[in-house]
């Protein structure tokens, strides 16, 4: 998604939650990213760059296919253990899954 369509979404967003009457602090808490998101979509990134699956990073990194879906879209919070594995098995140290 183009960054220049991110604030029309956020918009619509907040016109559905304000009739819905979500409150604003769970408004502003759902468009922050998170450290956990922020690993997902490095993941993500490094996956896509050496043209795996999921289900072949998984393989790999001996973990679910789910987990790593899970991982990716920021609803995962993965332990040390499993981040080590990710990095053995993307070839980057542990570090670079939380560089930007």
């Amino acid at each position: 998604m183009s960054s220049r369509l991110v604030p029309c979404v956020a918009i619509a967003d907040r016109c559905v939650e304000k009739a819905k009457g979500v409150p604003d602090r769970v408004r502003r808490r759902r468009h922050q990213e998170t450290a956990v998101t922020a690993l997902g979509r490095k993941v993500r990134s490094l996956r896509g760059a050496k043209g795996w699956s999921q289900e072949r990073l998984a393989e790999l990194a001996d973990l679910d296919r789910s987990y790593i879906a899970g991982i990716e879209v920021g609803a995962r919070n993965p332990s040390v253990k499993a981040l080590e594995r990710l990095a053995a098995a993307l070839s980057v140290r542990l570090s670079e899954l939380f560089e930007e």
